[in-house]
């Protein structure tokens, strides 16, 4: 099976501090959403299974969910959360880390995530600029396979 991994370098802007009214900041990210897709398709339904899973990555996948939709549940709005990035796959540029290790509830960890993307954890205040981060899609590509005759000879492979 090959997993898909997106690629990103871009750059966002940043409120700074001092003589810098605005500062850019790098990014690059690496990400394998394959296995998660695959997960995602298991933990639908399982609110209302009777037996939820005490799950992190349901807890994501509601918050996610939840972002593409106004608060009466069914006015679609376009700019929800598409991607969420892991600690393990932002290469350069880490900021805005959102820690839901400590939540022992799936409910706990939806909580952490609301308060933090959020302004004031509430979705009517608009998205926190400090946690949530939006990229250009001109930025994404998939990496390529790097032939091994070129393996640590080439920057080729994106």
């Amino acid at each position: 099976m090959q997993p898909l991994k997106p690629f990103i370098y871009s750059n966002t802007t940043k409120d700074s501090v001092g003589r810098l009214d605005k500062l850019k900041v790098g990014m690059q990210n690496k990400n394998s959403e394959y296995l998660l897709l695959m997960m995602d398709a298991i933990l639908q339904g399982e609110e209302n299974s009777g037996n939820p899973r005490k799950s992190k990555l349901a807890a994501i996948y509601k918050v996610m969910e939840d972002s593409h939709y106004e608060a009466d549940g069914v006015t679609y709005k376009p700019n929800g959360i598409d991607t969420v990035q892991f600690n393990s796959t932002v290469k350069a540029g880490e900021m805005g880390v959102i820690d839901i290790n400590s939540a022992t509830t799936t409910q706990e960890a939806v909580d952490i995530l609301e308060n933090a993307i959020y302004v004031g954890g509430d979705a009517v205040n608009g998205y926190n600029p400090d946690t949530v981060h939006e990229l250009n899609f001109e930025d994404y590509c998939i990496q390529n396979e790097v032939p091994a005759h070129l393996e640590g000879t080439s920057i080729f492979g994106s």
